[in-house]
């Protein structure tokens, strides 16, 4: 875990020195998905949604493959989200089936 916590900060560094000067800094999809990966092999929502906190100012749209691996990391970790839900309708994410029966077990009304 700790290896992925200085990941995330080197991540972290970058975008806030990108941030300064007016460039846009934009993860590639390969870095997004390796992060993704890490955070759901260790359920760790709070690492996920930190993360994609950082992506969302990067980045116009998220993504289904960003949504479908934080509902496989919510759902990992035993976690409820009354959020989740409304995240992915409001970012127009199309899921899969599969994703969209994982979000209903997620998502607490």
């Amino acid at each position: 875990m700790g290896r992925l916590n200085q990941r995330l900060s080197v991540l972290i560094m970058q975008f806030l020195l990108v941030e300064g000067t007016g460039r846009k800094w934009i993860p590639s999809l390969e870095i997004t998905k390796n992060f993704m990966q890490n955070f759901e092999r260790n359920k760790d929502v709070d690492g996920a949604e930190r993360f994609l906190g950082i992506l969302e100012k990067a980045v116009d749209e998220l993504g289904s493959e960003v949504f479908e691996s934080l509902i496989r990391i919510y759902a990992a970790a035993g976690r409820t989200s009354q959020m989740l839900r409304r995240r992915v309708k409001m970012e127009n994410v199309e899921l899969s089936d599969d994703c969209k029966k994982l979000l209903d077990k997620v998502c607490v009304d």
